[in-house]
């Protein structure tokens, strides 16, 4: 796959198109996926172990899907998407070669591809609602990689999670981060 001609796929596209078109790649290639609904829009989200029950925690890798009205939506957020879906593909040819790939992972991957985060973080903010605060205090999620505006060279941009329960951990995660980056 070529992350160029995926981002210029989705570039001037509406968001139902870009939402099309990524299910539409999903499907072609085999790649199991979740659409999670909430009141006003839809999140994508796809595990990489489908076994809900499994004990490993997760990394969440994520991008959304719509656009900044009247902008064209190369880079705000089509190159996320792109990376997420080369993600995706690695690890489904990494298993052709490697069946026990995952497994020997100490934890998940999951990717979600959210919708409405240029309307507040309305897809997020859902889904931390309904799922994210359980999985936190389980223990279920280690991190989550927001991937956002690829395009614009060699800037790292890192957040603190002030508003979820119990990140200590998260914190240093940033902390470190932080230290590597200066």
């Amino acid at each position: 796959m070529n992350l160029l001609q995926t981002v210029q796929n989705l570039e001037n596209k509406t968001d139902e198109q870009r939402y099309d078109l990524i299910i539409n790649f999903l499907e072609e290639n085999e790649i199991k996926y979740q659409i999670h609904h909430y009141k006003t829009g839809k999140n994508i989200i796809i595990k990489t172990n489908e076994d809900d029950n499994s004990d490993k925690p997760y990394i969440g890798i994520s991008s959304h899907f719509d656009v900044v009205p009247n902008s064209g939506g190369a880079n705000d957020n089509a190159t996320s998407i792109a990376v997420c879906l080369d993600i995706l593909m690695r690890i489904k040819n990494e298993l052709k070669q490697n069946s026990s790939f995952l497994e020997n992972l100490a934890f998940d991957i999951r990717v979600f591809i959210f919708d409405e985060e240029e309307r507040q973080l309305l897809g997020s903010r859902a889904y931390i609602m309904e799922f994210g605060r359980q999985e936190i205090r389980k223990g279920k999620i280690i991190g989550l990689i927001n991937l956002e505006m690829l395009g614009q060279g060699d800037k790292l941009a890192l957040w603190n999670l002030d508003d979820v329960d119990d990140n200590k951990q998260v914190g240093k995660v940033l902390e470190t981060l932080e230290k590597t980056a200066k």
